[in-house]
């Protein structure tokens, strides 16, 4: 594994995976990433919800995208006040 990712970087490529528009080499890096953070036993929630979408599908977009749209509705319904 390389070097960390910087923090605003992992921000934006989060927001990207979400999207569906992460790039296959980015999003590679950001699982690299995320696996290392994984270790250290520093992942946010939504960190845990990529990788999650990751485990379920890592080789259908489609079916990961639907599995995290599904999570983040329910996570908006959770948080709401």
């Amino acid at each position: 594994m390389g070097q960390p990712i910087s923090l605003a970087k992992l921000r934006v490529w989060k927001l990207m995976e979400f999207a569906g528009i992460l790039p296959n080499k980015k999003r590679r890096v950001l699982l690299e990433e995320l696996g290392r953070r994984f270790k250290e036993n520093s992942l946010e929630s939504d960190e845990r919800r990529i990788l999650a979408a990751d485990k379920i599908s890592p080789n259908n977009k489609r079916e990961r995208m639907k599995f995290l749209r599904q999570e983040l509705k329910a996570w908006e319904k959770r948080t709401a006040v």
